[in-house]
């Protein structure tokens, strides 16, 4: 996929402007020997990040640093399906459920689904945004695996990836781990194509779990939904709902007007973009509706969300 993927971007791009960054990414997925899924991992918590929290990269002369504990977090999220299932998943080659050497973090991520349940890894991110310090030595295994795996031994000739240790204050968690550098082409095809770059690595990871795994019947399709899962996207709005209650004047962000009748609460951005449940605003429920079927018809009519005076709940959700 990522083969026919490159040749149609550098159509788009032209002769003289390549998609480098995908070559590379190519050359690590499809030359390099595969005896774990680190390197799948790393590539999809970037296209995760890249999509959700590009404002943390810090941009450099032909480089891109990426907060090191951004992608531990994503590892957790990617990992915890995969090391909580009621069956062993192998993600290294030759590895058992009973191996003398388990994988570096199935311990971590074990002690957590013990404390929160196989089905809490919803709760942890919530806790890890509001709590960071508390979860630091946990993520530090997570980040630890990062950089002795992939970001070392990405790539055949050329190393792809390099670790920059941490530099200023240590007491902001996000830089605390220190930084992934990616080269600048590498990234901005990642930005750009991320969406497309994940599907195919998805369809990869599963193949690759299924070789990992060759007693399980079922294959590849076996392991597509626990990859697929999405903690984030999660509609749980109880809490948006419970502030808007107590709010003497909701205001319903499609219209404008006042909500005096039965009220839901509706995303300022899509979930898919922005991975977290944070920007909502109260709508109308009728409102809401019309909105919607608008929109499947794609009708230019569709209104405009004039939003912004429901400060109170954006700030408490914010929080």
């Amino acid at each position: 996929m990522l083969v026919s993927l490159t040749g149609m971007i550098a159509c788009e791009k032209g002769p003289l402007n390549v998609a480098r960054g995908l070559e590379r990414i190519q050359s690590v997925l499809a030359q390099d020997r595969m005896v774990a899924t680190y390197k799948l991992a790393l590539i999809r918590a970037l296209c995760q990040i890249a999509r959700t929290q590009s404002a943390l990269v810090v941009w450099e002369r032909g480089t891109v640093r990426v907060p090191l504990w951004s992608i531990a977090v994503q590892w957790l999220a990617l990992y915890w399906p995969l090391l909580t299932s009621e069956t062993f998943i192998a993600q290294m080659r030759g590895l058992a459920a009973q191996s003398a050497t388990p994988l570096a973090f199935r311990r971590t991520i074990a002690a957590l689904a013990q404390q929160y349940t196989a089905a809490g890894l919803f709760e942890v991110l919530g806790q890890i945004d509001v709590e960071p310090v508390r979860f630091r030595s946990k993520l530090k295994v997570i980040a630890d695996a990062i950089c002795k795996g992939p970001v070392e031994y990405a790539g055949t000739t050329v190393q792809v990836f390099e670790y920059n240790r941490p530099e200023g204050r240590l007491s902001d968690p996000i830089t605390s781990f220190g930084w992934v550098v990616v080269p600048e082409p590498v990234w901005l095809d990642i930005a750009r194509f991320e969406s497309w770059i994940e599907d195919a690595l998805i369809v990869r990871w599963a193949r690759l779990t299924a070789e990992m795994n060759s007693t399980e019947p079922l294959g590849a399709g076996r392991y597509l939904p626990l990859l697929l899962q999405q903690p984030q996207a999660r509609r749980d709005t109880e809490e948006a709902r419970r502030l808007v209650g107590v709010l003497p004047t909701p205001v319903c962000v499609w219209t404008g007007r006042l909500i005096t009748t039965a009220f839901e609460v509706d995303h300022m951005v899509p979930l898919r973009g922005l991975g977290k449940q944070r920007l909502v605003e109260p709508a109308a429920r009728v409102a809401r509706r019309q909105q919607r079927q608008a929109r499947r018809a794609a009708d230019p009519r569709a209104p405009a969300r004039p939003g912004g005076r429901n400060r109170s709940v954006l700030a408490a959700l914010s929080g």
